[in-house]
C-alpha cells in the first residue's frame, strides 16, 4: 500500500481504490525494462497513479478485498540461499513468524495473527482474521536478523506466500561483498520494483527520504543487486537494478518516524526525465532488515 500523505496510521487497510499522479524530475537511465538481459521487454507502467490492489497480477480481476478469516501459508527462505530454513540451515531449524496489520502495530507489538512456528517442512500457516488485501510479516529466527516485510499482500488459500530470514552470516557476507560494514546501531531496508503486470524492473533507482525530502543515506549507501549472483554488488558495478528489480539501503539511522523509500524510471526515450513510480513508508529498527514490495505507486 502507497503511504503518500497518509501516515502511519492507515498502513495496511483494506484498500482497493484511490491513486495519485507521478512526479518527475530531470535525470538520464536507461528505460526500465523486464524479462532478461537476453531477452528484454520494456516495463509497464501505465496503472501508475490509478491502479488498485485488485488490478494486481495477483487478484487476477477479483473485484474486491477477501472475506475475512482466509489461511495464509509458505515457506520461511534463506535469504542467501533462497533454500527454506530446514534445508539450509539444518532439519530442525524453526522461524517465527507474526502478521501484523499497521506499522503502529508492529511498534506496539499487536499481531493481527500469530505468532506462529513453522513446521519440520518449514512452513507456516496463519489465519487472517480481517478483510485485508496488504499485511506487515515479522520473521525471528536464532542467529538473525529480525525481518520484518511490509505491504504483502496476501490472499484466500495462498500456498506460496514465502517469507525470508536474514543469517547474521549473511549480513556479514553481504556487507563484505559491497565493500561497507553494517552498523548494528542502524537498520537495512531492501525493496524490489514491480511494473503492473508483476515483473521485476531492471534500471530504476531508489532513494531514502526523510519527512522533510531530505537524502536519510548518501548514494554510497545504496546498493543494487545483482540478478544472477543474487546479491548485491558494490556501486562500481551497478547504479540501478538488475532484472530483479532489487535494490539495498544499508546503515538506515533507526526511527519510528517513517522513511519514505521510492522507485524512479525513465519514462523518457532520450533518457532525460526520471518518474517517480512507487513509494512507501516503513519505519526502521537498529540490526533489522525491513523489506517493502514497491508496487507501482497508486496501488492502494
Amino acid at each position: 500500500m502507497r503511504l503518500i500523505g497518509i501516515g502511519f496510521a492507515a498502513l495496511m487497510l483494506v484498500a482497493c481504490g484511490g491513486g495519485g499522479t507521478p512526479a518527475q524530475e530531470d535525470g538520464g537511465l536507461p528505460p526500465p525494462l523486464t524479462g532478461t538481459a537476453a531477452a528484454p521487454a520494456i516495463a509497464d507502467f501505465s496503472c501508475v497513479g490509478t491502479s488498485t490492489d485488485c488490478d494486481l497480477p495477483l487478484y487476477d480481476g477479483i473485484l474486491g478485498p477477501p472475506a475475512a478469516g482466509f489461511n495464509v501459508s509458505g515457506i520461511v527462505e534463506d535469504f542467501q540461499s533462497k533454500e527454506v530454513i530446514t534445508t539450509a540451515i539444518g532439519p530442525t531449524a524453526v522461524a517465527t513468524v507474526t502478521v501484523y496489520k499497521t506499522t503502529a502495530d508492529v511498534l506496539s507489538d499487536t499481531p493481527l495473527a500469530g505468532p506462529v512456528q513453522t513446521g519440520t517442512d518449514g512452513k507456516y500457516t496463519v489465519t487472517i482474521p480481517e478483510s485485508v488485501t496488504r499485511v506487515i510479516f515479522k520473521t525471528v529466527m536464532d542467529d538473525a536478523k529480525d525481518t520484518y516485510e511490509f505491504g504483502q499482500m496476501v490472499k484466500p488459500d495462498q500456498f506460496d506466500n514465502d517469507r525470508y530470514s536474514v543469517s547474521n552470516a549473511t549480513g556479514d557476507f553481504i556487507n563484505a561483498w559491497v565493500g561497507v560494514a553494517f552498523d548494528t546501531s542502524k537498520g537495512a531496508v531492501a525493496g524490489a520494483l514491480r511494473d503492473c503486470q508483476g515483473h521485476e524492473v531492471a534500471n530504476a533507482i531508489g532513494k531514502a527520504l526523510d519527512a522533510s525530502g531530505a537524502d536519510v543515506v548518501p548514494e554510497s549507501q545504496i546498493f543494487y543487486f545483482s540478478d544472477a549472483a543474487g546479491l548485491p554488488v558494490k556501486r562500481s558495478k551497478r547504479t540501478y537494478s538488475d532484472y530483479d528489480g532489487r535494490m539495498l539501503f544499508l546503515n538506515v539511522p533507526p526511527t519510528t518516524g517513517g522513511v519514505t523509500i521510492q522507485a524512479w524510471v525513465n519514462q523518457d526515450a532520450v533518457g532525460e526525465a526520471e518518474f517517480l513510480v512507487s513509494e512507501n513508508l516503513v519505519p526502521v529498527m537498529a540490526n533489522a532488515i525491513v523489506i517493502t514490495d514497491l508496487d507501482p505507486l497508486g496501488a492502494q
